[in-house]
């Protein structure tokens, strides 16, 4: 007698743990948050792009951390920063910010990423969109 692939039994106890979690869950939790949920959108157009952006609210304010990245194998040094734009809901840039890069040696030829993080602090009421873009010198993401 053959037994079902162990993936499928391994899947069916992901699906019934996850339906579990939803059944159980306070559909209200999220609602009540006093911080609002904001889009991340990330701009893909120049060679060093933003990843594994996050954003969490802290007691000093938005935090916004990630990395910027080389989109494809490119030699050389990771320079500039990454800008982040706080959006409303028409597209309007509220306010913009810069978050320098970090964890990476500057003097290296040849590094494959840089992180950044920045607290915003205020934070306008009406913001629901972040837009990251890598920037080389002072300016806007583009649109």
């Amino acid at each position: 007698m053959k037994h079902p692939p162990r993936r499928i039994r391994v899947s069916s106890h992901l699906a019934l743990l996850a339906i579990t979690i939803l059944a159980t869950a306070d559909p209200t939790a999220v609602a009540s948050s006093p911080y609002p949920l904001l889009a991340i959108e990330v701009d893909r157009s120049s060679l060093l792009v933003p990843t594994r952006v996050t954003y969490e609210w802290t007691e000093e304010g938005l935090e916004v951390k990630g990395r910027i990245e080389k989109k494809r194998n490119r030699y050389g040094r990771i320079l500039g920063h990454a800008e982040i734009e706080l959006l409303d809901a028409d597209g309007r840039i509220l306010s913009w910010h810069s978050g320098a890069l970090q964890r990476f040696n500057p003097r290296r030829q040849d590094p494959d990423w840089a992180s950044f993080q920045t607290v915003i602090n205020p934070v306008p009421s009406d913001v629901v969109r972040l837009r990251i873009c890598h920037s080389l010198g002072a300016g806007h993401c583009p649109r």
